[in-house]
């Protein structure tokens, strides 16, 4: 392309933007983001991915991790979902891989992942996704251990495809009402794109239930 035309291209786009103004209006919460510098940015468990995290009841944080090994020392076996228990303040925390049965192993599509944590009333509750081992599908667990031992539902969403939980203070007690609430993107695959997202609640009591 001419390079002439593309800049007269790119300006118009400029302002078309500019004129059109902001999709959507500013939030009155949000005012502004303020990013950490650089050289406070601690990294751990390199070579793993996803770690959703919830704060427990027991003061910790708890992970889930993505085809990789873990924090030091690492698992010896690569893993598309392993736990662990994060404790310490940001600026000198420590991580300790939880070896559990409910460990995961495969890679991209084909090993399931942990998508979403959240801590109520000292029960951990997991949304693992690729549940069918082709990047659809979701299957709530829960652990009354810490991570140690998962129980995992008879049942799953073969309507959602990446599933989280809202969590709102330590072991959710900071919740202004009765209810846990989990989110999907509109689709059935994971990493397919969608257009929309859909916000689903439960009473806190009977996450378990499908019906509920």
């Amino acid at each position: 392309m001419n390079s002439s035309i593309l800049k007269l291209s790119l300006s118009f786009l400029i302002c078309s933007v500019v004129l059109a103004g902001p999709p959507y209006s500013p939030s009155p919460v949000i005012e502004k983001i303020v990013w950490a510098p650089v050289d406070t940015v601690v990294r751990r468990a390199t070579g793993s991915d996803n770690l959703p995290v919830t704060w427990a009841d027991d003061d910790a944080i708890y992970i889930t991790w993505g085809d990789g090994w873990g924090f030091e020392p690492k698992v010896p076996k690569k893993l598309s979902m392993g736990f662990a228990r994060v404790i310490g303040e940001p600026s000198n925390f420590k991580g300790v891989n939880i070896r559990s049965t409910a460990e995961q192993y495969g890679c991209g599509r084909s090993g399931r992942k942990g998508w979403g944590l959240i801590s109520v009333d000292g029960v951990l509750y997991l949304w693992m996704g690729h549940a069918d081992q082709h990047s659809g599908q979701s299957q709530l667990a829960w652990s009354f251990d810490h991570a140690r031992t998962w129980t995992f539902a008879d049942w799953k969403f073969s309507q959602f495809g990446l599933m989280g939980f809202v969590n709102f203070g330590k072991d959710n007690d900071q919740a202004r009402d009765d209810y846990v609430y989990s989110y999907s993107h509109n689709g059935t695959l994971a990493d397919t794109p969608a257009d929309s997202f859909i916000l689903m609640r439960v009473p806190k009591n009977r996450i378990i239930e499908r019906k509920a």
